[in-house]
């Protein structure tokens, strides 16, 4: 008999087997195999495309985990979520995630832990590197964002400026 004082942590969800095994008679075996679940949501981790052109959308995965990293299948049902990163472009254009203004609260259906298919595309103007983050009022993803590089849209206008006016013959303006 031998007593483990500190018992045997499972951390991986699923069926995880332990063994144990007599170094000296390979016929003293004896194995276990138990269902581990996942404990409840410590933190929001954010996928999606790494890089984007600018007005283009990225659809994003919301997945809720718990402190070892496995999906906690019980974050079911609609969640207020709070996305931050991306700023505003040059132009003036906000981005948008679900079509509401980054920075305003959307609502997002969870099923199983992860987010529903299509439930938050981004829309991000912008040119820059940024983490995009979320937060549901009381996990977030801080150090699970979206690492993105949205680069900028091919040109599809030139601008002259100023516009129009009035210019004398053989002067500059």
């Amino acid at each position: 008999i031998h007593a483990f004082t500190d018992g045997v942590t499972l951390v991986t969800s699923g069926n995880q087997t332990v063994i144990v095994a007599d170094a000296l008679n390979i016929n003293l075996t004896d194995t276990e195999t138990w269902l581990v679940g996942a404990t409840l949501a410590s933190r929001l981790e954010v996928t999606g495309t790494a890089t984007m052109l600018a007005g283009s959308a990225n659809e994003l995965t919301i997945t809720a985990r718990d402190l070892s990293g496995n999906v906690d299948t019980t974050y079911n049902g609609i969640k207020s979520l709070t996305f931050s990163g991306p700023g505003i472009a040059p132009g003036g254009q906000i981005p948008t995630i679900g079509g509401l203004d980054v920075g305003a609260t959307i609502l997002v259906n969870f099923t199983s832990g992860i987010s529903d298919a299509s439930a938050a595309t981004l829309i991000a103007y912008s040119a820059q590197t940024i983490t995009v983050d979320v937060n549901d009022g009381t996990i977030n993803s801080t150090g699970y964002g979206l690492n993105l590089t949205v680069n900028p849209a091919p040109t599809t206008r030139l601008d002259l400026t100023p516009d129009e006016g009035l210019a004398v013959s053989g002067a500059p303006f």
